[in-house]
C-alpha cells in the first residue's frame, strides 16, 4: 500500500523501527504484568458504578429517610457523567503530553474519594453529598478509563493489541459482575450499606495497582525512552487528527455502552417488577449478562486478530443486543434467557470498538482519541439515566424503555455496515486481520508492515 501525503504509519510497525536503538518495549516481558496492573486499576469504579443496580430499592426506601424517586436515583446515576462531559478534553491530551501514570494515580485517587463520599452520604442520610461523592466519582471513573487504554497501547503492538484490550475488558465485565453480586455479600454480613464501603476498599486496590504501575513505567522509562516518549500537544488543532471512521467508531460506542449502562442501571428492580424476585435474586440474575462476557473476552480478541471477522462480528452482536431487548420487554420467558443473550454482544462489542480506535488515529493523539470515548459514553449516560428514571415513572413500567434500547441497537448495527464501506475505501485497516509482530530483532525499515489509515 502507498503511503500518500495525508497518510500515517500507526500501530503495527513502525514505532518498534523507531524503538529499535532503546529496545522493543513490545516484547519485553514487563508488558504481561503492566496489563495485569492497568488492568485492576479501574477495577473498583467500574465495581461501584454499577453496585447501584443491585441496591436501586435500597437506594430508593431506605438510604436518604424520605423515599426518592426513579427520577432522583437516575440522577444518582447520570452525576457520575456530569464532569465526563469535559474531563476527557483536558484529561486526553495532558495523557498524550505527560506520563501515563500521573493520569492512572491520580484518577484513582479521586475515583476513591468520590466512593467514600457517596458512602457517607447514604450513611449520614444526605442525598446532596451523595450527589457529590457521585460526581467526584465520576471525575476519577473517566480519566483511569483514558490511562488503560493509552497504557495498553503503549505497550502492545500488532496482534497482542486486541488480545491486550480483550484481557483487560475481561477484567471490566468481571468487575461489572462483582458490583451487581457484592449487594448478596453486603446483606450477608449485615445490611446492604455494607455493600458500599466494600466498594470503597476495592477501590482502594485501584489505587495500589496504579501505583504499582507507576513505578514499572518509571523504571522502564530509562531503557525505552523512545517508546514511552510522548508528542502530543495540547492544542485544539490536535482534533484534525481524529479520523472519519473515529468518529463512526464513538457514535457506534455511544449507542452501545449506553443500550448496557443504562439497562444495567435499573435492570436488578426490573427483574423485580416483572417476575418478583427478591432483592438477593434479583441482583444474581441481573448479573448474569456478563456470564459470557467474563469468559469469551480473550477468544474474541484472538478470533478479530487471525481473521476478517472484526466488523461482521459487530454487525451480528447490535442485531443480537436489540434482538435480547425484545425477548425482555415483550415477553414473560424467564429473564435468565435473555440476559444470558444480552452477554454475547458485551463480550464482543466493547473488544472491538476500543481496539479499533489506536488502529485509526495516530499515536500522538491516543489519549484523546480515547478520551473522545468517554465523552460520547457519558454524554449518553447523562442524559439517558434521568430519562429512563422519567419513563418509568410515567409508565409504570420499562417496557417501552426495552424498545427503546432494542431500537438504539439496530440503529448502531447499521453505522457498522456504513463504517464498513467507508474503511474498504480508507484501505481495509479495520477489515484486515491484524499485523503479526516480525521475530524479535528483525523489525528495522525494510520488513516492517505499518498499517496506515486516512489521515
Amino acid at each position: 500500500m502507498t503511503v500518500g501525503p495525508r497518510q500515517v504509519p500507526l500501530l503495527a510497525g513502525l514505532e518498534k523501527c523507531r524503538d529499535a536503538g532503546d529496545g522493543l518495549l513490545c516484547e519485553s516481558r514487563a508488558r504481561w504484568v503492566v496489563l495485569v496492573f492497568v488492568s485492576i486499576m479501574p477495577f473498583g469504579v467500574h465495581m461501584c458504578y454499577k453496585m447501584t443496580s443491585g441496591i436501586q430499592t435500597h437506594l430508593m426506601h431506605d438510604a436518604f429517610g424520605e423515599p426518592i424517586s426513579t427520577m432522583q436515583y437516575g440522577l444518582l446515576n447520570s452525576a457520575v457523567s456530569w464532569p465526563q462531559l469535559f474531563v476527557p478534553f483536558l484529561a486526553g491530551p495532558l495523557v498524550d503530553c505527560k506520563a501515563t501514570r500521573l493520569a492512572g494515580i491520580v484518577a484513582t485517587l479521586i475515583g476513591l474519594s468520590g466512593q467514600l463520599l457517596f458512602t457517607l452520604g447514604c450513611q449520614w442520610s444526605s442525598f446532596p453529598l451523595a450527589l457529590t461523592g457521585r460526581a467526584v466519582f465520576g471525575a476519577g471513573e473517566g480519566v483511569v478509563m483514558i490511562a488503560q487504554g493509552v497504557a495498553i497501547a503503549q505497550w502492545f503492538r500488532g496482534a497482542e493489541l486486541t488480545l491486550a484490550i480483550a484481557i483487560a475488558e475481561m477484567s471490566h465485565n468481571v468487575a461489572n459482575w462483582s458490583g451487581k453480586v457484592a449487594v448478596v455479600a453486603g446483606i450477608d454480613y449485615g445490611g446492604w450499606w455494607i455493600t458500599l464501603w466494600i466498594g470503597v476498599g476495592v477501590c482502594g486496590v485501584g489505587v495500589i495497582a496504579a501505583c504499582i504501575f507507576g513505578c514499572i513505567e518509571r523504571h522502564y522509562e530509562k531503557s525505552y525512552t523512545t517508546a514511552l516518549a510522548k508528542h502530543g500537544t495540547v492544542q485544539c488543532r490536535a482534533f484534525n487528527n481524529l479520523t472519519t471512521s473515529l468518529w463512526l467508531l464513538i457514535v457506534i460506542h455511544l449507542l452501545c455502552s449506553n443500550v448496557e449502562h443504562l439497562f444495567d442501571t435499573t435492570s436488578a428492580n426490573f427483574i423485580q417488577g416483572k417476575w418478583h424476585a427478591d432483592t438477593s435474586k434479583a441482583a444474581w440474575l441481573s448479573s448474569l449478562n456478563y456470564a459470557a462476557a467474563m469468559v469469551l473476552c480473550p477468544a474474541v480478541g484472538l478470533l478479530i486478530d487471525k481473521s476478517c471477522m472484526r466488523m461482521p462480528l459487530a454487525i451480528a452482536a447490535c442485531c443480537f443486543l436489540g434482538c435480547a431487548h425484545l425477548l425482555l420487554g415483550l415477553t414473560t420467558v424467564a429473564p435468565a434467557v435473555g440476559l444470558l443473550m444480552l452477554s454475547l454482544p458485551q463480550a464482543v462489542m466493547p473488544t472491538i470498538l476500543r481496539a479499533s480506535a489506536p488502529l485509526v488515529v495516530s499515536p500522538t493523539v491516543f489519549g484523546l482519541a480515547f478520551g473522545a470515548f468517554g465523552l460520547a459514553e457519558n454524554l449518553g449516560k447523562t442524559i439517558g439515566a434521568p430519562l429512563v428514571g422519567y419513563i418509568k415513572d410515567q409508565d409504570g413500567n420499562y417496557t417501552n424503555i426495552e424498545l427503546g434500547y432494542a431500537s438504539v441497537s439496530f440503529v448502531a448495527a447499521s453505522l457498522v455496515m456504513l463504517l464498513c464501506i467507508i474503511d474498504r475505501r480508507s484501505g481495509g485497516v479495520l477489515g484486515s486481520p491484524a499485523y503479526t509482530p516480525q521475530p524479535k530483532g528483525s523489525c528495522d525499515e525494510e520488513n516492517c508492515h505499518a498499517a496506515v489509515v486516512p489521515y
